[in-house]
């Protein structure tokens, strides 16, 4: 039996460091959230033309989630979609240990260009979804879902979003056994509450940053907010608040984590999902919230130090207290 089996778009992100003014100059404003390329060809062109390449890493939610609980020793597995093409090939070789069986071929793997500024507190995404996403959702092996001890969903990235998103939904109720861990994104929690509450009724743990549980609920009182999350079904409300640590919700507490101070940040993508991969591991080894947290805090605080998931070594893994 799986520990945990990731379902989500799977990307190759490509990082490259530039200026706000000249991010402008190129088309493009600072922003956290997504943009939407048109012409994946034209964009990387222009890119390497204009900025220097940092980096390139695995990237999507579930990818980074599923790749820090492998390297901590869970028995990890990934389903998506990737391309017959290196993107895809670099995909298998990265990620050496998770179990891939039910990751599906075709289109091409969907790509993100990654433009950091501001020493890498600010990301702007240029990304282009595999064309082909929408296949897996015909293909899915609900058996081999079901035989884990926790799903971990975030958004899947498609031509026609409404449309697959009414296909996560009919996934989610075909899970039986597994807990269901949900990261819904500015993604998914841009369709609103109403729309989530199928998703929301199966969850069991939910994270989101400051913004989004703002958005969800109007409110900004954090702690009051979690609390009306709660009333949907997920049993775990957690917040994280970038430099400012976390806040974790239930029904019979609440507390906050504080951050761990970073000397030099280099890049923030994938900070939040790292933080997730900590506080799952903290679950599925049965320790108390706050010990979760307090692993989530140091993975999310490392993760900082380098793109992408460069920053994984097995030095550092080998070398964690908690884990041993």
């Amino acid at each position: 039996m799986m520990d945990i089996i990731g379902l989500g778009s799977i990307f190759v992100d490509y990082f490259f460091e530039t200026e706000i003014d000249h991010l402008k100059k190129i088309g493009f404003d600072v922003e956290n959230d997504c943009l939407w390329g048109s012409d994946m060809e034209k964009s990387q062109n222009l890119f390497l033309r204009e900025l220097k390449l940092k980096a390139r890493s695995l990237g999507g939610m579930s990818v980074n989630t599923v790749m820090v609980l492998s390297k901590l020793g869970l028995k990890c597995g990934l389903t998506g979609i990737i391309g017959k093409d290196s993107e895809g090939e670099f995909v298998k070789k990265t990620m050496l240990g998770i179990d891939l069986k039910e990751i599906k071929n075709g289109g091409d793997t969907a790509r993100c260009f990654c433009l950091v500024t501001d020493g890498g507190k600010d990301r702007t995404f240029v990304s282009y979804p595999n064309k082909k996403e929408d296949v897996m959702f015909d293909e899915f092996d609900i058996d081999y879902i079901n035989n884990s001890k926790l799903v971990y969903l975030s958004p899947f990235f498609t031509e026609d979003m409404e449309f697959s998103f009414g296909r996560v939904i009919n996934l989610v109720k075909k899970i039986k056994k597994p807990k269901l861990a949900f990261t819904p994104s500015t993604t998914y929690v841009g369709y609103g509450i109403e729309k989530l509450k199928p998703i929301l009724k199966k969850t069991y743990v939910i994270f989101l940053n400051k913004k989004e549980l703002n958005l969800l609920t109007k409110s900004d009182n954090l702690v009051e907010s979690g609390k009306e999350i709660l009333k949907y079904g997920p049993k775990i409300v957690v917040c994280t608040m970038g430099g400012k640590g976390a806040v974790v919700v239930t029904k019979k507490e609440s507390f906050e984590v504080e951050a761990i101070k970073v000397n030099k940040i280099v890049d923030s993508t994938g900070a939040g999902d790292t933080f997730a991969a900590g506080f799952l591991w903290g679950l599925l080894k049965n320790k108390t919230l706050e010990e979760s947290a307090k692993a989530a805090t140091i993975l999310a605080t490392k993760s900082l130090t380098d793109y992408g998931e460069n920053w994984m070594s097995d030095e550092f893994f080998d070398n964690l207290e908690f884990n041993r």
